[in-house]
């Protein structure tokens, strides 16, 4: 299924709901339950906030399939640099290679850079997808558990960490 096919599930999915939500508002109205009517009007208006968001997200999401690694790894390293860390491209220390340095004073990052032209990256960005596409009233996080010591050591870092000012 396509990024764009399934957020127009996600969007119909939530209409639907909105539809049954307009139904219970009627029958609370019928009964003259001002406080339930009020209720499922607020429930139903995040409905419709979400299903806005949802298409602009669908949008984004669409066009991110087209950010491959090499596209990725131009993003981090122009970030880095607005951070003044001095960048080094394929660097190897000790037994492992990373995509990227970042230097600055005593500070050293570490970047291995994952586009969507790799399985794994695709796979957590449909975990994204997952997480964002719950209702309206639950927050949710994707969690990354790898074999470490210290998880403290390590961020992950989408589009907006890579657009932040």
């Amino acid at each position: 299924m396509s990024e764009a096919e399934r957020y127009a599930k996600y969007i119909h999915d939530a209409e639907e709901r909105i539809k049954d939500l307009e139904e219970q508002i009627s029958k609370a109205a019928e009964k003259g339950d001002q406080a339930m009517r009020d209720f499922l009007t607020s429930v139903s208006k995040l409905w419709r906030a979400r299903i806005e968001e949802w298409r602009i997200l669908g949008e984004l999401k669409a066009s991110l399939t087209s950010v491959d690694e090499n596209s990725l790894r131009k993003m981090v390293k122009q970030r880095l640099e607005s951070l003044v860390f001095k960048v080094s491209e394929e660097v190897k220390l000790d037994y492992v290679r990373a995509d990227l340095l970042g230097e600055k004073n005593e500070e050293v990052l570490l970047i291995e850079v994952k586009g969507m032209d790799n399985p794994d990256a695709s796979q957590l960005a449909r975990y994204e997808d997952a997480v964002i596409t719950l209702g309206p009233t639950v927050k949710g996080k994707v969690i990354l558990v790898l074999p470490i010591s210290d998880g403290e050591n390590f961020e992950v870092w989408g589009l907006k960490q890579l657009m932040e000012k």
